[in-house]
């Protein structure tokens, strides 16, 4: 039954689903974008939170079912961590909404009025839910994102039908194939643990996409690294970051030696505006370091995990290359022959 529970993070009419574990709640909420677990302690912090923190939280699990979590836990600490992201940009929200018409099939029309509150529960249950994948604070700020795709001539509105136009298709179609640089730097531990890696599920899901990878030791320079890093960044379509790292054990307690590097690699590209993606390896997921730790990380298990996840996140957040040969499409290279080898 629509609207049998209030959503813990907004308070807006929400589904229950039913859940076990007493200190949880499982709901299906348009304003959260979707089904999410809330722990109780979070619950009652989001109460305490203002509109722009809320919609901070909702951009993080939205982000998170790309990922194809489709049931993201909440718990305090993330929820704390969450709500002090900075709002998305207006361009950002745009380009989400246009992503969210792919996935609900373009030809279909949209309702989106200015009288929200002469919506029935199901007309409010798909409005709120526009609301949070596309970043949106509030229903007028949402509006006011909608009139600016309308400017753009990317959709019309008439009489609270929104419909998308023939440049908004075209638009719809570009995103698959975004102009610019085929590169895409990838930041990453340079050892033994991440070799594999590297070559069984990085490598082979950038080149599915229709990008080439580079990781800067392998590439010839009598430059300086540090120069080259940067150069290489500011050329590449996207960075991938992966924040696998070495776990160390002391008297029973596990504890993290972290890859510099990869941060202030990861940290450049975001502040140039150059699209990144956070990988991490299940077992190290927990030792992120607490200035990342609220982005949406792709959890991989194995190296076929990681070419499956990164490929599908490439394809919704950057898009493929018109000449991409697919998914799986990509032949691995071979274990490099050792010396002493036969």
């Amino acid at each position: 039954m629509l609207g049998n529970c209030e959503c813990p993070i907004w308070g807006t009419p929400s589904l229950k689903r039913s859940w076990n574990e007493g200190d949880s709640d499982y709901v299906y909420s348009p304003r959260a974008g979707g089904e999410v677990i809330v722990k109780k302690d979070a619950s009652e912090f989001c109460k305490s939170l203002n509109p722009i923190q809320k919609s901070a939280i909702t951009n993080w699990l939205v982000d998170r079912r790309i990922d194809f979590d489709d049931k993201p836990i909440l718990d305090l600490n993330l929820a704390k961590e969450c709500s002090k992201i900075k709002p998305i940009k207006i361009s950002d929200s745009k380009t989400k909404f246009m992503r969210y018409i792919i996935d609900i099939r373009p030809s279909e029309q949209i309702l989106f009025t200015s009288v929200y509150h002469d919506m029935d529960l199901e007309d409010k249950f798909h409005t709120e839910m526009i609301l949070a994948q596309i970043g949106a604070v509030n229903y007028h700020e949402a509006l006011e994102i909608l009139r600016l795709l309308e400017e753009d001539n990317l959709i019309t509105i008439k009489s609270g039908i929104c419909k998308i136009t023939s440049n908004g298709y075209n638009y719809i179609e570009s995103m698959g194939s975004k102009s610019g640089s085929p590169q895409a730097f990838v930041a990453l531990w340079f050892h033994d643990e991440t070799n594999q890696v590297w070559r069984q599920g990085i490598v082979p899901a950038i080149k599915d996409a229709g990008y080439e990878p580079l990781r800067i030791d392998n590439k010839p320079t009598n430059g300086k690294i540090c120069d080259e890093i940067i150069s290489e960044i500011k050329n590449s379509r996207f960075l991938v970051a992966d924040f696998t790292c070495r776990l160390i054990e002391l008297e029973g307690v596990k504890s993290a030696l972290h890859r510099g590097g990869v941060y202030y690699e990861a940290g450049f590209a975001m502040g140039h505006g150059i699209d990144v993606i956070f990988t991490c390896r299940a077992d190290c997921i927990d030792h992120l370091h607490f200035d990342t730790r609220q982005f949406s990380h792709i959890k991989w298990k194995n190296p076929s995990d990681l070419r499956n996840q990164l490929y599908h996140r490439i394809s919704r957040t950057i898009g493929v290359r018109p000449d991409a040969p697919g998914l799986g499409q990509t032949a691995i290279e071979p274990d490099p022959v050792r010396k002493g080898s036969s």
